[in-house]
């Protein structure tokens, strides 16, 4: 399962709300449909190496949950996260 299809079932606004306390910008989000999972997916790309940057432990969290997809994906998890 996809991250963002996961976050794609919680309601737009909460999920909005949430992005703008965590210091995403309004203009980061233009255009976005939070009912569509792929201009979720989009928003996801976009943020997360802000995020990540500003929160050193969610880069860490993800790293260690992240064993639970399996030796490869964790890899290519634990690269992604340490290039940003």
């Amino acid at each position: 399962m996809d991250f963002m299809q996961f976050i794609g079932g919680l309601k737009g606004e909460f999920l909005k709300q949430k992005l703008l306390q965590a210091g995403i910008s309004p203009n980061d989000m233009q255009g976005i449909d939070f009912n569509n999972v792929q201009d979720l997916n989009l928003l996801a790309e976009k943020i997360a190496p802000m995020l990540i940057k500003a929160n050193p432990n969610i880069a860490n969290l993800i790293k260690q949950n992240s064993s639970m997809l399996g030796a490869d994906k964790q890899k290519e998890v634990v690269e992604v996260i340490d290039a940003m």
